[in-house]
């Protein structure tokens, strides 16, 4: 059934976002054991050529008192529910809150001339390196102005 499910998605171009940490809190917290656990099938999307984006809009409420709104938090606790690990996998985890979440939203999205200037700068040579170390961020910048550096 899941095969047809994701055949479905990708014909209709359809873009999955899903909420890992929020999810892994919630889903299943009343249960007896074995406990639900509420995984998207990550891998097999990305499998399918299913653009597949992940994200937090929880920040320390009742539903996920943990959020930080950390991408690279996010994309680690993808990459650990989703049993992504090949570096191929690894790369698409440090992509999901990032360059696909932005293939999912409406509007301009990438380097071009004229399209915004939004970084948030790493200390890391590699998504592996980024995922693993969690740097924080040593610069932002929105629209073309600083907003905050430590260097």
């Amino acid at each position: 059934m899941a095969a047809r499910i994701i055949d479905k998605v990708k014909a209709a171009d359809l873009h999955i976002v899903h909420q890992r940490a929020d999810h892994l809190h919630l889903e299943g917290r009343h249960d007896t054991p074995p406990v639900r656990r509420g995984i998207a099938r990550v891998k097999e999307l990305l499998e399918a050529g299913v653009n597949v984006a992940c994200g937090q809009d929880d920040l320390q409420n009742m539903f996920y008192p943990y959020g930080r709104m950390d991408p690279l938090e996010v994309a680690l606790i993808t990459a650990h529910a989703a049993h992504l690990a090949s570096p191929g996998e690894i790369q698409a985890a440090f992509d999901m809150p990032r360059y696909t979440r932005a293939d999912a939203a409406p509007g301009r999205y990438g380097v071009e001339v004229g399209a915004p200037a939004n970084l948030v700068l790493l200390d890391a040579a590699s998504a592996v390196e980024a995922l693993r170390r969690q740097p924080a961020p040593f610069g932002r910048d929105r629209q073309g102005r600083v907003l905050a550096t430590s260097r």
